[in-house]
């Protein structure tokens, strides 16, 4: 998935509900990671650079970006990238988790 189309899945949440948007693939062992936050998730503290240094640091890569939309990458993962995945996704979910409020991001 490309960065025009997860800011396009971005711009379908409700602007009134904070939303965090992560796709990521694994093209050639080496994962591929984009976030994009809506306004909404900004205002709350939510910001991509964070997250997306936050899901490559757990695949052993870095990335950077700006506060609404940021990419990285990470190391060749071979045939543990699933567990690498799962792990990625499971950090950011804490840092969302750590800062929401009710009705946010769960």
């Amino acid at each position: 998935m490309s960065i025009v189309q997860t800011l396009d899945i971005r711009g379908k949440i409700p602007a009134n509900r904070p939303g965090v948007v992560i796709t990521a693939g694994v093209p050639s062992d080496r994962p591929a990671v984009v976030v994009a936050v809506n306004d909404a998730a900004r205002a709350r503290g939510v910001t991509a650079g964070a997250l997306i240094g936050t899901a490559t640091s757990a695949l052993g890569g870095r990335g950077g970006g700006r506060d609404d939309i940021a990419q990285g990458g990470g190391a060749v993962l071979g045939d543990q990238a699933g567990r690498a995945m799962a792990e990625a996704f499971g950090a950011v979910q804490d840092v969302i988790a750590a800062i929401s409020v009710p009705g946010s991001v769960p």
